[in-house]
Protein backbone atom coordinates (compact mmCIF):
# COMPACT_ATOMS: atom_id res chain seq x y z
CA UNK A 1 0.00 0.00 0.00
CA UNK A 2 3.00 2.42 0.61
CA UNK A 3 1.51 4.05 3.22
CA UNK A 4 3.00 7.11 4.99
CA UNK A 5 2.58 7.98 8.58
CA UNK A 6 3.08 11.08 10.17
CA UNK A 7 3.04 11.77 14.22
CA UNK A 8 1.92 14.24 16.21
CA UNK A 9 2.60 14.59 19.85
CA UNK A 10 3.82 16.77 22.90
CA UNK A 11 7.26 16.76 23.15
CA UNK A 12 6.37 16.12 26.77
CA UNK A 13 4.25 13.37 25.87
CA UNK A 14 6.94 10.63 24.35
CA UNK A 15 7.64 9.08 27.12
CA UNK A 16 3.71 8.55 28.30
CA UNK A 17 3.11 7.16 24.94
CA UNK A 18 6.33 5.76 24.07
CA UNK A 19 6.41 7.36 20.99
CA UNK A 20 9.77 5.71 19.48
CA UNK A 21 8.32 2.48 20.33
CA UNK A 22 5.57 3.34 18.46
CA UNK A 23 7.57 4.33 15.53
CA UNK A 24 9.65 1.12 15.32
CA UNK A 25 6.30 -1.09 15.71
CA UNK A 26 4.59 0.84 12.24
CA UNK A 27 8.38 0.64 10.08
CA UNK A 28 8.32 -3.01 10.58
CA UNK A 29 4.45 -3.29 8.52
CA UNK A 30 5.05 -3.50 4.98
CA UNK A 31 2.06 -1.78 4.27
CA UNK A 32 3.90 1.42 5.65
CA UNK A 33 6.95 2.65 3.73
CA UNK A 34 7.73 5.62 6.07
CA UNK A 35 6.94 6.98 9.08
CA UNK A 36 7.81 10.44 10.56
CA UNK A 37 7.72 11.80 13.62
CA UNK A 38 9.34 15.20 15.17
CA UNK A 39 12.41 14.25 17.10
CA UNK A 40 13.71 11.55 14.59
CA UNK A 41 13.05 13.73 11.62
CA UNK A 42 12.80 17.61 11.89
CA UNK A 43 16.09 18.47 12.80
CA UNK A 44 15.47 21.76 14.68
CA UNK A 45 13.24 23.12 11.63
CA UNK A 46 10.06 22.19 12.69
CA UNK A 47 7.75 24.03 10.46
CA UNK A 48 9.95 22.99 7.56
CA UNK A 49 9.43 19.53 8.84
CA UNK A 50 5.51 20.23 9.50
CA UNK A 51 4.97 21.26 5.78
CA UNK A 52 7.07 19.16 4.22
CA UNK A 53 5.76 15.64 5.86
CA UNK A 54 1.99 16.23 6.63
CA UNK A 55 1.95 16.90 2.71
CA UNK A 56 3.38 13.64 2.19
CA UNK A 57 1.71 12.03 4.23
CA UNK A 58 -1.31 9.83 3.88
CA UNK A 59 -2.53 9.63 8.03
CA UNK A 60 -1.77 11.27 11.09
CA UNK A 61 -1.59 9.72 14.59
CA UNK A 62 -2.55 12.77 16.66
CA UNK A 63 -1.52 11.70 20.38
CA UNK A 64 -4.15 13.38 22.44
CA UNK A 65 -3.35 14.55 26.40
CA UNK A 66 -3.65 17.47 28.34
CA UNK A 67 -0.21 18.73 26.86
CA UNK A 68 -1.14 18.18 23.47
CA UNK A 69 -3.86 20.24 23.92
CA UNK A 70 -1.99 23.44 24.52
CA UNK A 71 0.51 23.06 22.01
CA UNK A 72 0.46 25.34 19.04
CA UNK A 73 2.62 22.99 17.50
CA UNK A 74 0.82 19.96 17.77
CA UNK A 75 -2.77 22.15 17.30
CA UNK A 76 -1.36 23.15 13.66
CA UNK A 77 -0.59 19.93 12.06
CA UNK A 78 -3.79 18.53 12.90
CA UNK A 79 -5.35 21.34 11.37
CA UNK A 80 -3.22 21.86 8.59
CA UNK A 81 -3.68 18.20 8.35
CA UNK A 82 -7.59 18.58 8.30
CA UNK A 83 -7.12 21.44 5.52
CA UNK A 84 -5.04 19.20 3.29
CA UNK A 85 -7.37 16.01 3.45
CA UNK A 86 -5.48 13.95 5.34
CA UNK A 87 -7.38 11.07 7.26
CA UNK A 88 -6.30 12.09 11.03
CA UNK A 89 -6.75 9.18 14.07
CA UNK A 90 -7.15 11.15 17.64
CA UNK A 91 -4.99 8.17 19.91
CA UNK A 92 -6.25 8.89 23.57
CA UNK A 93 -6.85 7.98 27.19
CA UNK A 94 -9.32 10.30 27.82
CA UNK A 95 -12.13 11.79 25.32
CA UNK A 96 -11.93 15.19 27.34
CA UNK A 97 -8.23 15.12 25.66
CA UNK A 98 -9.56 15.35 21.82
CA UNK A 99 -9.58 18.92 20.57
CA UNK A 100 -13.97 19.37 20.62
CA UNK A 101 -13.78 19.94 16.43
CA UNK A 102 -12.45 16.20 16.33
CA UNK A 103 -14.05 13.96 18.78
CA UNK A 104 -16.64 13.16 15.91
CA UNK A 105 -14.09 11.24 14.29
CA UNK A 106 -12.99 7.72 14.31
CA UNK A 107 -10.89 7.48 16.62
CA UNK A 108 -8.63 5.06 19.71
CA UNK A 109 -8.41 4.67 23.29
CA UNK A 110 -5.11 3.75 23.94
CA UNK A 111 -4.78 0.84 26.78
CA UNK A 112 -1.22 1.59 28.24
CA UNK A 113 -1.22 -2.10 29.87
CA UNK A 114 -1.89 -4.20 26.81
CA UNK A 115 0.47 -2.05 24.80
CA UNK A 116 1.26 -4.31 21.49
CA UNK A 117 -1.95 -4.88 21.19
CA UNK A 118 -3.42 -1.34 21.35
CA UNK A 119 -0.49 -0.97 18.95
CA UNK A 120 -2.01 -4.02 16.32
CA UNK A 121 -5.54 -2.31 17.02
CA UNK A 122 -4.31 1.27 15.47
CA UNK A 123 -2.63 -0.82 12.25
CA UNK A 124 -5.72 -2.13 11.82
CA UNK A 125 -7.77 0.92 12.10
CA UNK A 126 -5.47 2.68 9.56
CA UNK A 127 -6.20 0.19 6.94
CA UNK A 128 -9.88 0.77 7.52
CA UNK A 129 -9.45 4.21 7.37
CA UNK A 130 -7.67 4.37 4.26
CA UNK A 131 -9.76 1.70 2.36
CA UNK A 132 -12.42 3.64 3.78
CA UNK A 133 -11.58 7.05 2.34
CA UNK A 134 -9.96 5.65 -0.58
CA UNK A 135 -13.47 3.87 -1.75
CA UNK A 136 -15.47 7.48 -1.29
CA UNK A 137 -12.93 9.11 -3.23
CA UNK A 138 -13.15 6.78 -5.83
CA UNK A 139 -17.45 6.79 -5.64
CA UNK A 140 -16.54 11.01 -5.59
CA UNK A 141 -14.18 10.96 -8.81
CA UNK A 142 -16.10 8.55 -10.62
CA UNK A 143 -19.87 10.99 -9.87
CA UNK A 144 -17.82 14.07 -11.49
CA UNK A 145 -16.35 12.76 -14.12
CA UNK A 146 -19.75 10.89 -15.31
CA UNK A 147 -21.26 14.24 -14.36
CA UNK A 148 -18.53 15.83 -16.77
CA UNK A 149 -18.90 13.32 -19.37
CA UNK A 150 -22.74 14.31 -19.29
CA UNK A 151 -22.54 17.49 -19.73
CA UNK A 152 -19.78 17.06 -22.58
CA UNK A 153 -22.48 15.10 -24.20
CA UNK A 154 -25.42 17.59 -24.16
CA UNK A 155 -22.47 20.01 -25.70
CA UNK A 156 -22.98 22.10 -21.86
CA UNK A 157 -19.37 23.06 -22.06
CA UNK A 158 -19.59 25.97 -19.19
CA UNK A 159 -21.13 23.21 -17.03
CA UNK A 160 -18.02 20.72 -18.05
CA UNK A 161 -15.51 22.65 -17.69
CA UNK A 162 -16.94 23.26 -13.54
CA UNK A 163 -16.30 19.72 -13.74
CA UNK A 164 -13.52 18.64 -14.60
CA UNK A 165 -12.15 21.84 -12.80
CA UNK A 166 -13.46 19.99 -9.75
CA UNK A 167 -12.06 17.00 -10.64
CA UNK A 168 -8.63 19.05 -10.85
CA UNK A 169 -9.25 19.76 -7.89
CA UNK A 170 -9.82 16.59 -6.40
CA UNK A 171 -6.62 14.86 -7.84
CA UNK A 172 -4.35 18.22 -6.63
CA UNK A 173 -5.77 17.35 -3.19
CA UNK A 174 -4.59 13.74 -3.07
CA UNK A 175 -1.34 13.74 -5.58
CA UNK A 176 -2.97 11.33 -7.91
CA UNK A 177 -0.33 12.36 -11.05
CA UNK A 178 -1.90 9.27 -13.51
CA UNK A 179 -5.49 11.23 -13.00
CA UNK A 180 -4.02 14.42 -13.00
CA UNK A 181 -2.95 14.59 -16.49
CA UNK A 182 -5.91 13.03 -17.82
CA UNK A 183 -8.51 15.46 -16.57
CA UNK A 184 -5.92 18.57 -16.82
CA UNK A 185 -6.40 17.76 -20.48
CA UNK A 186 -9.73 16.99 -20.46
CA UNK A 187 -10.23 20.13 -18.47
CA UNK A 188 -8.20 22.26 -21.14
CA UNK A 189 -10.29 20.58 -24.14
CA UNK A 190 -13.74 21.47 -22.68
CA UNK A 191 -12.17 25.10 -22.09
CA UNK A 192 -11.66 25.40 -25.58
CA UNK A 193 -14.86 23.96 -26.55
CA UNK A 194 -16.47 27.07 -24.49
CA UNK A 195 -14.61 29.53 -26.00
CA UNK A 196 -15.04 27.81 -29.72
CA UNK A 197 -18.74 28.15 -29.21
CA UNK A 198 -18.43 31.96 -27.79
CA UNK A 199 -16.35 32.74 -30.94
CA UNK A 200 -18.66 30.70 -33.20
CA UNK A 201 -21.72 32.81 -31.88
CA UNK A 202 -19.84 36.17 -32.75
CA UNK A 203 -18.16 35.22 -36.10
CA UNK A 204 -20.00 31.98 -37.28
CA UNK A 205 -19.76 33.37 -41.18
CA UNK A 206 -16.09 33.55 -40.72
CA UNK A 207 -15.28 31.03 -38.37
CA UNK A 208 -15.77 27.43 -39.97
CA UNK A 209 -14.07 28.82 -43.16
CA UNK A 210 -11.27 30.12 -41.75
CA UNK A 211 -10.00 27.11 -39.46
CA UNK A 212 -11.01 24.51 -42.31
CA UNK A 213 -8.12 26.89 -44.18
CA UNK A 214 -5.94 26.72 -41.65
CA UNK A 215 -5.69 22.97 -41.12
CA UNK A 216 -5.62 22.34 -45.40
CA UNK A 217 -3.23 25.23 -46.20
CA UNK A 218 0.21 25.84 -45.53
CA UNK A 219 -0.50 28.66 -43.33
CA UNK A 220 1.31 26.84 -40.19
CA UNK A 221 4.39 26.10 -42.21
CA UNK A 222 4.58 29.86 -43.37
CA UNK A 223 5.07 31.18 -39.94
CA UNK A 224 8.10 33.04 -39.27
CA UNK A 225 9.81 30.92 -36.64
CA UNK A 226 11.15 32.60 -33.34
CA UNK A 227 13.83 34.93 -32.81
CA UNK A 228 16.00 32.59 -30.88
CA UNK A 229 15.87 30.10 -33.64
CA UNK A 230 16.23 32.18 -36.15
CA UNK A 231 19.22 33.62 -34.75
CA UNK A 232 20.69 29.97 -34.59
CA UNK A 233 20.25 29.84 -38.26
CA UNK A 234 21.92 33.30 -39.28
CA UNK A 235 25.08 31.79 -36.91
CA UNK A 236 24.87 28.65 -38.57
CA UNK A 237 25.04 30.20 -42.05
CA UNK A 238 27.82 32.76 -40.34
CA UNK A 239 30.17 29.67 -39.37
CA UNK A 240 29.96 27.34 -41.74
CA UNK A 241 30.65 30.45 -44.83
CA UNK A 242 33.29 32.16 -42.95
CA UNK A 243 35.44 28.61 -41.46
CA UNK A 244 36.96 26.89 -44.18
CA UNK A 245 37.63 23.85 -41.71
CA UNK A 246 35.89 21.07 -41.20
CA UNK A 247 33.04 21.56 -38.76
CA UNK A 248 30.00 19.68 -36.27
CA UNK A 249 26.83 21.49 -35.53
CA UNK A 250 25.09 19.77 -32.51
CA UNK A 251 20.93 20.27 -32.42
CA UNK A 252 18.78 18.50 -29.79
CA UNK A 253 15.54 19.00 -28.49
CA UNK A 254 12.58 16.74 -26.97
CA UNK A 255 10.11 15.45 -29.56
CA UNK A 256 8.04 17.31 -31.78
CA UNK A 257 10.02 20.18 -30.55
CA UNK A 258 10.90 21.10 -33.69
CA UNK A 259 14.63 19.57 -35.08
CA UNK A 260 13.55 18.32 -38.11
CA UNK A 261 11.53 22.15 -39.20
CA UNK A 262 14.44 24.15 -37.64
CA UNK A 263 16.70 22.12 -40.49
CA UNK A 264 14.06 22.17 -43.09
CA UNK A 265 14.49 25.84 -42.74
CA UNK A 266 17.42 25.78 -43.08
CA UNK A 267 17.47 23.90 -46.63
CA UNK A 268 14.34 26.07 -47.79
CA UNK A 269 16.64 29.48 -47.21
CA UNK A 270 19.81 27.74 -48.54
CA UNK A 271 18.13 26.38 -51.63
CA UNK A 272 16.08 29.88 -52.37
CA UNK A 273 18.45 32.44 -50.91
CA UNK A 274 21.99 30.98 -52.19
CA UNK A 275 22.89 31.93 -48.32
CA UNK A 276 26.36 29.96 -49.03
CA UNK A 277 27.46 30.00 -52.48
CA UNK A 278 29.63 26.62 -53.98
CA UNK A 279 27.78 24.61 -51.16
CA UNK A 280 26.09 21.66 -51.88
CA UNK A 281 23.50 20.66 -48.87
CA UNK A 282 22.63 17.04 -48.53
CA UNK A 283 19.84 15.18 -46.24
CA UNK A 284 21.59 11.56 -45.17
CA UNK A 285 19.20 8.85 -44.17
CA UNK A 286 22.01 7.17 -41.58
CA UNK A 287 19.61 4.42 -40.97
CA UNK A 288 20.28 3.50 -44.49
CA UNK A 289 24.12 4.09 -44.07
CA UNK A 290 24.54 1.33 -41.03
CA UNK A 291 22.25 -2.04 -41.79
CA UNK A 292 25.58 -2.63 -43.68
CA UNK A 293 28.51 -0.88 -41.81
CA UNK A 294 31.09 -2.18 -43.98
CA UNK A 295 29.07 -0.36 -47.60
CA UNK A 296 28.65 3.19 -45.47
CA UNK A 297 30.84 4.96 -47.83
CA UNK A 298 29.16 3.40 -50.66
CA UNK A 299 25.71 3.94 -49.62
CA UNK A 300 26.46 7.67 -48.54
CA UNK A 301 27.70 7.98 -52.10
CA UNK A 302 24.64 6.94 -53.66
CA UNK A 303 22.27 9.19 -51.39
CA UNK A 304 25.01 12.13 -52.62
CA UNK A 305 24.56 11.36 -56.36
CA UNK A 306 20.56 10.84 -55.86
CA UNK A 307 20.73 14.41 -54.56
CA UNK A 308 23.14 15.63 -56.84
CA UNK A 309 22.36 13.90 -60.02
CA UNK A 310 23.88 11.92 -62.43
CA UNK A 311 24.88 15.25 -64.38
CA UNK A 312 26.57 16.71 -61.36
CA UNK A 313 28.57 13.47 -61.03
CA UNK A 314 29.47 13.08 -64.99
CA UNK A 315 30.33 17.27 -65.06
CA UNK A 316 32.61 16.48 -62.06
CA UNK A 317 34.29 13.47 -63.26
CA UNK A 318 35.04 15.27 -66.38
CA UNK A 319 36.68 18.03 -64.55
CA UNK A 320 38.95 16.00 -62.96
CA UNK A 321 40.42 13.90 -65.67
CA UNK A 322 40.71 17.31 -67.27
CA UNK A 323 42.88 18.29 -64.38
CA UNK A 324 44.80 14.83 -64.88
CA UNK A 325 45.28 16.35 -68.52
CA UNK A 326 42.71 14.87 -70.72
CA UNK A 327 42.12 17.80 -73.27
CA UNK A 328 43.44 16.93 -76.61
CA UNK A 329 41.09 14.47 -79.03
CA UNK A 330 43.05 13.41 -81.80
CA UNK A 331 40.20 12.34 -84.62
CA UNK A 332 37.50 12.03 -82.28
CA UNK A 333 39.71 9.75 -80.10
CA UNK A 334 42.43 10.05 -77.22
CA UNK A 335 45.67 8.33 -78.03
CA UNK A 336 46.56 5.32 -75.41
CA UNK A 337 49.56 7.34 -74.69
CA UNK A 338 47.51 10.29 -73.38
CA UNK A 339 45.49 7.80 -71.72
CA UNK A 340 47.99 6.44 -69.67
CA UNK A 341 49.52 9.88 -68.75
CA UNK A 342 45.95 10.78 -67.04
CA UNK A 343 45.90 7.58 -65.13
CA UNK A 344 49.42 8.87 -63.92
CA UNK A 345 48.85 12.55 -63.61
CA UNK A 346 45.76 11.75 -61.31
CA UNK A 347 47.42 8.47 -59.43
CA UNK A 348 50.37 10.92 -58.30
CA UNK A 349 47.89 13.47 -57.68
CA UNK A 350 46.24 11.13 -54.44
CA UNK A 351 48.31 8.63 -53.65
CA UNK A 352 50.26 10.22 -50.79
CA UNK A 353 46.70 11.19 -49.22
CA UNK A 354 45.80 7.39 -48.40
CA UNK A 355 47.16 3.83 -48.04
CA UNK A 356 44.45 2.57 -50.45
CA UNK A 357 46.80 2.56 -53.86
CA UNK A 358 45.36 0.05 -55.24
CA UNK A 359 41.90 1.19 -54.59
CA UNK A 360 42.46 4.63 -55.37
CA UNK A 361 44.57 3.54 -58.95
CA UNK A 362 41.25 1.17 -59.43
CA UNK A 363 39.19 4.42 -59.06
CA UNK A 364 40.96 6.41 -61.19
CA UNK A 365 41.96 4.29 -63.82
CA UNK A 366 37.82 3.62 -64.27
CA UNK A 367 36.99 7.84 -64.28
CA UNK A 368 39.75 7.91 -67.41
CA UNK A 369 38.24 5.02 -68.89
CA UNK A 370 34.79 6.89 -68.78
CA UNK A 371 36.21 10.31 -70.18
CA UNK A 372 38.74 8.79 -72.86
CA UNK A 373 37.69 5.12 -73.59
CA UNK A 374 34.34 5.11 -75.62
CA UNK A 375 34.79 0.92 -76.14
CA UNK A 376 34.44 0.94 -72.38
CA UNK A 377 32.16 3.95 -71.52
CA UNK A 378 29.58 1.91 -70.52
CA UNK A 379 30.21 -0.24 -68.17
CA UNK A 380 32.34 2.82 -66.60
CA UNK A 381 29.72 4.72 -66.43
CA UNK A 382 27.37 2.20 -64.60
CA UNK A 383 30.34 1.14 -62.28
CA UNK A 384 30.62 4.94 -61.55
CA UNK A 385 27.16 5.78 -60.97
CA UNK A 386 27.08 3.00 -58.11
CA UNK A 387 25.71 -0.19 -60.01
CA UNK A 388 26.93 -2.93 -58.36
CA UNK A 389 28.59 -4.99 -61.26
CA UNK A 390 28.85 -8.61 -62.24
CA UNK A 391 32.27 -10.19 -62.81
CA UNK A 392 32.82 -10.84 -66.37
CA UNK A 393 31.85 -6.67 -66.69
CA UNK A 394 34.15 -5.81 -63.51
CA UNK A 395 36.85 -7.85 -65.75
CA UNK A 396 35.96 -5.82 -69.22
CA UNK A 397 37.33 -2.72 -66.50
CA UNK A 398 39.82 -4.65 -65.38
CA UNK A 399 38.14 -4.47 -61.92
CA UNK A 400 38.02 -7.36 -59.22
CA UNK A 401 35.97 -5.26 -56.93
CA UNK A 402 32.50 -2.93 -56.92
CA UNK A 403 32.32 0.42 -54.62
CA UNK A 404 30.47 -1.47 -52.23
CA UNK A 405 34.02 -2.42 -50.51
CA UNK A 406 34.77 -0.16 -48.01
CA UNK A 407 37.88 0.65 -49.28
CA UNK A 408 36.75 1.82 -52.73
CA UNK A 409 33.94 3.77 -51.46
CA UNK A 410 36.42 5.78 -49.55
CA UNK A 411 38.56 6.66 -52.65
CA UNK A 412 36.03 7.59 -54.66
CA UNK A 413 34.63 9.98 -52.35
CA UNK A 414 37.72 11.20 -51.86
CA UNK A 415 38.66 11.55 -55.33
CA UNK A 416 35.62 13.72 -56.29
CA UNK A 417 34.83 15.38 -53.11
CA UNK A 418 37.91 15.94 -50.97
CA UNK A 419 37.91 19.95 -52.03
CA UNK A 420 34.49 20.32 -52.30
CA UNK A 421 32.33 22.35 -49.77
CA UNK A 422 29.41 19.70 -48.65
CA UNK A 423 26.63 20.19 -45.66
CA UNK A 424 25.65 16.82 -44.23
CA UNK A 425 22.89 16.70 -42.03
CA UNK A 426 21.83 13.53 -39.84
CA UNK A 427 18.66 13.89 -38.59
CA UNK A 428 17.41 11.16 -35.17
CA UNK A 429 21.16 10.63 -34.08
CA UNK A 430 19.31 8.82 -31.09
CA UNK A 431 18.05 6.14 -33.47
CA UNK A 432 21.15 4.75 -34.26
CA UNK A 433 21.88 1.48 -31.85
CA UNK A 434 25.75 1.38 -32.45
CA UNK A 435 26.64 5.18 -31.95
CA UNK A 436 30.37 4.29 -31.78
CA UNK A 437 30.06 2.78 -35.04
CA UNK A 438 28.92 5.76 -36.75
CA UNK A 439 31.03 7.81 -35.02
CA UNK A 440 34.12 6.05 -36.29
CA UNK A 441 32.95 6.35 -39.95
CA UNK A 442 32.36 9.78 -39.28
CA UNK A 443 35.76 10.51 -38.35
CA UNK A 444 37.77 8.97 -41.21
CA UNK A 445 34.81 11.05 -43.91
CA UNK A 446 36.55 14.11 -42.27
CA UNK A 447 39.78 12.82 -43.36
CA UNK A 448 39.07 11.97 -46.60
CA UNK A 449 36.74 15.46 -46.60
CA UNK A 450 38.59 18.17 -45.88
CA UNK A 451 35.43 20.95 -46.22
CA UNK A 452 33.37 18.51 -44.77
CA UNK A 453 30.14 20.47 -42.89
CA UNK A 454 27.69 18.21 -40.83
CA UNK A 455 24.96 18.97 -38.56
CA UNK A 456 23.24 16.57 -36.23
CA UNK A 457 19.50 16.58 -34.86
CA UNK A 458 19.08 14.10 -32.10
CA UNK A 459 16.32 13.61 -28.99
CA UNK A 460 18.13 15.78 -26.07
CA UNK A 461 16.87 12.67 -24.04
CA UNK A 462 19.93 11.12 -25.68
CA UNK A 463 22.39 13.99 -24.99
CA UNK A 464 24.97 11.78 -24.13
CA UNK A 465 25.68 10.77 -28.26
CA UNK A 466 28.47 13.70 -27.90
CA UNK A 467 30.13 11.16 -25.39
CA UNK A 468 30.74 8.90 -28.15
CA UNK A 469 32.70 11.76 -30.23
CA UNK A 470 36.02 10.75 -30.60
CA UNK A 471 38.36 13.30 -29.73
CA UNK A 472 39.72 14.13 -32.79
CA UNK A 473 36.43 15.34 -33.67
CA UNK A 474 35.45 17.12 -30.41
CA UNK A 475 37.82 19.87 -31.94
CA UNK A 476 35.78 20.52 -34.49
CA UNK A 477 32.74 20.01 -32.83
CA UNK A 478 30.24 23.35 -31.47
CA UNK A 479 28.66 23.75 -28.13
CA UNK A 480 25.41 22.26 -28.39
CA UNK A 481 22.09 24.58 -29.70
CA UNK A 482 19.13 22.66 -27.68
CA UNK A 483 16.00 23.93 -29.01
CA UNK A 484 13.25 25.09 -26.15
CA UNK A 485 9.86 24.47 -26.19
CA UNK A 486 7.63 27.76 -26.39
CA UNK A 487 6.42 29.48 -23.54
CA UNK A 488 2.65 30.72 -22.98
CA UNK A 489 3.94 34.44 -24.26
CA UNK A 490 5.66 32.91 -27.21
CA UNK A 491 2.57 30.78 -28.13
CA UNK A 492 0.59 34.27 -28.01
CA UNK A 493 2.97 35.51 -30.96
CA UNK A 494 2.88 32.71 -32.70
CA UNK A 495 -0.88 32.50 -32.63
CA UNK A 496 -0.67 36.31 -33.70
CA UNK A 497 0.95 35.57 -36.59
CA UNK A 498 -0.98 33.27 -37.53
CA UNK A 499 -4.10 35.47 -37.24
CA UNK A 500 -2.49 38.27 -39.14
CA UNK A 501 -1.75 35.82 -41.96
CA UNK A 502 -5.45 34.81 -42.01
CA UNK A 503 -6.48 37.89 -41.85
CA UNK A 504 -4.40 38.76 -45.21
CA UNK A 505 -5.67 35.99 -47.07
CA UNK A 506 -9.27 36.39 -46.17
CA UNK A 507 -9.38 40.19 -46.56
CA UNK A 508 -11.77 40.10 -43.22
CA UNK A 509 -11.84 42.57 -39.67
CA UNK A 510 -10.17 41.38 -36.89
CA UNK A 511 -12.82 40.73 -34.18
CA UNK A 512 -12.68 43.78 -31.68
CA UNK A 513 -14.50 41.63 -29.29
CA UNK A 514 -12.13 38.44 -29.86
CA UNK A 515 -8.86 39.18 -29.55
CA UNK A 516 -6.57 36.14 -31.83
CA UNK A 517 -9.86 35.42 -33.50
CA UNK A 518 -10.44 32.63 -35.09
CA UNK A 519 -9.29 32.16 -31.79
CA UNK A 520 -9.39 33.25 -28.18
CA UNK A 521 -7.04 33.76 -25.22
CA UNK A 522 -8.10 31.22 -23.72
CA UNK A 523 -8.61 28.96 -26.24
CA UNK A 524 -4.61 29.18 -26.88
CA UNK A 525 -3.96 29.13 -22.98
CA UNK A 526 -6.02 25.88 -23.47
CA UNK A 527 -4.29 24.26 -26.21
CA UNK A 528 -1.06 25.68 -24.92
CA UNK A 529 -1.82 23.85 -21.38
CA UNK A 530 -2.40 20.42 -23.68
CA UNK A 531 0.75 20.74 -25.89
CA UNK A 532 2.75 21.73 -22.98
CA UNK A 533 4.40 24.21 -25.37
CA UNK A 534 5.62 21.64 -27.47
CA UNK A 535 5.26 22.62 -31.69
CA UNK A 536 4.18 19.92 -33.02
CA UNK A 537 1.44 18.89 -30.18
CA UNK A 538 0.13 22.80 -30.53
CA UNK A 539 -0.11 22.60 -34.54
CA UNK A 540 -1.95 19.20 -34.07
CA UNK A 541 -4.18 20.49 -31.73
CA UNK A 542 -4.80 23.40 -34.27
CA UNK A 543 -5.93 20.77 -36.72
CA UNK A 544 -7.99 19.14 -34.41
CA UNK A 545 -10.39 22.13 -34.13
CA UNK A 546 -13.44 22.94 -34.12
CA UNK A 547 -12.61 20.39 -31.35
CA UNK A 548 -12.25 17.02 -29.87
CA UNK A 549 -14.65 16.74 -27.51
CA UNK A 550 -17.66 17.91 -29.80
CA UNK A 551 -16.36 15.41 -32.25
CA UNK A 552 -16.63 12.11 -29.37
CA UNK A 553 -19.86 14.18 -28.47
Amino acid sequence: MDLKIFISYATTDKNLYQIKEIADFFKQKPEISNVWYWEESAYGKIYKFMNEKINECDVVLLFCSENSLTSEFVEDEWIAARSQGKIVIPIFNQLSNVPVILRGIRGFKFDFENFSDSLEKIFELILKSVKDKREKLEQKYDTLLNQAKKRVKNGKWENAVDSYRALLNLCNRYNWEERNDYIFKKLNLAVIERELEKIREKNADNYEKIIEDIRTSDLLNEIPISEDRANFLENLKDNISKDQESQIFPISGNSGIGKTFLIQKFVEKFSKNQLLDDFKLIKINQLNLLEEPEKFYYKLYLQIIDKLGFDFIDNLITKRTIEWGAESLVFGFYRTADIDMVKNNGYNKYKLETDNLNELKDIINTMVTYIMDPYKKNDAKNYLHGKEMEVRELANLNLIHNLTKEEYGKEILRILFSKSKLILIFEDLDKIEKIETFYNKMEDLFEILQYLKVILSFNINKANILDFIPEDLKNITHNLYQIQKFDLEYTYQFFSKLVSMCVKKHNFTPSKEIRFFPFSEGLIESIFNIAKGNPREIIKQINNLPGILSKEK
